[in-house]
Parts: structure tokens; sequence; C-alpha cells
């Protein structure tokens, strides 16, 4: 796949006179723009985080928790990190977190599917989509970040 860019914007270019320099120039800022275009790098040549996922839903039944993660928004290298607490406001001491890699369907949208046998506990829920190099996006709770919903498992 060729790498390219329309374009040349960097300081000074206006004041180049030798055609063949200024070619030259513009053909490498181009590239360097369409790499840090497609490697979603943000103005700083940090990675910006990918869009939150659309919605995080949530079953327990006979000892097993289902979530179910969807995303509009198909992103080549996006991965979401659910987390599941004992408590609501997610202290970092209450936390268990995994990382899940989704699936794109025939729509272009991303889902993914966590399933665990945890009988007899209960836990809040949320998810946040990632880069590998990335920070994470905002994260989506199962209910709001306001007021999550604990789904408990039967004793």
């Amino acid at each position: 796949m060729a790498v390219t860019q329309k374009g040349a914007n960097y300081p000074f270019r206006d004041q180049l006179e030798d055609g063949p320099v200024k070619k030259v120039l513009d053909v490498i800022n181009s590239r360097v723009q369409a790499i840090l275009n497609q490697g979603n790098f943000g103005p700083n040549g940090t990675i910006e985080p990918p869009s939150a996922p659309t919605s995080i839903s949530v079953v327990y039944s006979g000892g097993i928790y289902t979530v179910s993660i969807m995303d509009g928004n198909a992103e080549a290298g996006k991965v979401y990190r659910l987390q599941r607490s004992t408590n609501a406001s997610f202290p970092s001491s209450s936390i268990i977190e995994e990382e899940i890699t989704p699936m794109t369907s025939p729509s272009n949208a991303l889902a993914a599917t966590w399933q665990k046998s945890l009988p007899n506990t209960q836990f809040y829920f949320r998810v946040a989509a990632k880069y590998s190099a990335s920070e994470v996006s905002p994260w989506v709770y199962f209910g709001s970040a306001a007021s999550p919903t604990l789904v408990q498992g039967a004793a």
C-alpha cells in the first residue's frame, strides 16, 4: 500500500525559492503526514486514544457473567479494557482488568464478548477502548458513570 497525503504544510515553505528542493521537501512532508494520520498519532506525536465503545451490556445466568461490548467504529488495532469491581467508584484496589480483542462484523462494527464463571459474586462493570501504545478512551459503564449498575450473581 502506498503512503500518500496531498498537500504540504511546513514552516517557511513559501520562502523556499529552489523548486527541486521544495518539491523533495513536499514529498517528504506528505509522506510523514500520511504516516501520522494512518498511525493515529496526535499533534505532539503521541497516539490519540480511539473512540469509546458504544455500549456495554451484562447478563448473569447460571453462575456465568456474559459481557457484550458494542462499538460502531471499527478501527484497526483497537482493543478493549474491561474492568469489574466490587465498588461502584472503581478504586484501584478493587479493580480486576482484562483485555479483550474485538471481532469485526459484516456491518464493519466491532463487537466483543467476555464470559466467566464467577458464582456467588457481584460486580460493577465498565469498558474503554485503546490502541497498544495509547491511553484509554473515556470509560463506558454498565448503567452510567454517575450510577453504575450492580450485577448480582445468584447465591
